[in-house]
């Protein structure tokens, strides 16, 4: 999986999209011709830049032999659906990041943001898209906004069986919240 970066200050957010696509273009080429499947992720923290669905479709469509990474929680820090974002990339997914995040009130202000606005967490968690003073902070898999269920339906409807990461616990530290959210998920696939 490559990540692509951020924005640098001598590049406008567009030049910096057409250069990530170039690379991503080069590597993919390279990687189908030695066996090697690349992918790129939907990073949440720099969503506003490279991480929403229509940024995702853009490098898709000038890299066409890059597969995706598809991470359901990063659509939301972002402002998209993460169930439409899987519906539109499905044909290209072969790995899955799985997290939640739940709204809640921010400790401090936190300024409005459009949709994509979650470049770095504020203090309490990632701003809410549109949503002033609210900030999402990670809660335990299937206890969130994320659509999980409708994700995990959507996979095996579809066949698929590619790799489930679950990146982390959520509110429940350290190798709790890891089992806690594996357990979750083994009930489902099973």
């Amino acid at each position: 999986m490559l990540s692509t970066g951020g924005p640098k200050p001598d590049l406008t957010p567009e030049e910096g999209r057409q250069k990530i696509t170039a690379g991503l273009r080069a590597a993919s080429a390279y990687g189908k011709k030695i066996g090697l499947c690349v992918t790129t992720e939907n990073h949440g923290g720099q969503a506003q830049f490279r991480g929403r669905l229509e940024q995702m479709l853009s490098f898709m469509a000038g890299a066409p032999d890059l597969s995706i990474t598809f991470d359901d929680g990063n659509f939301l820090l972002g402002g998209d659906d993460p169930m439409q974002a899987l519906e539109r990339l499905w044909e290209r997914v072969v790995h899955v990041h799985l997290k939640d995040y739940k709204a809640f009130p921010a400790p401090t202000p936190v300024p409005a943001g459009g949709p994509g606005a979650a470049a770095a967490p504020a203090p309490g968690g990632y701003p809410v898209p549109e949503r002033p003073g609210y900030v999402y902070r990670s809660v335990l898999l299937g206890n969130g906004e994320v659509p999980t269920e409708a994700i995990l339906t959507f996979l095996r409807e579809k066949g698929y069986r590619g790799y489930l990461s679950v990146e982390n616990g959520g509110d429940i530290p350290g190798t709790a919240g890891v089992t806690a959210a594996l357990t979750y998920l083994r009930e489902r696939v099973s």
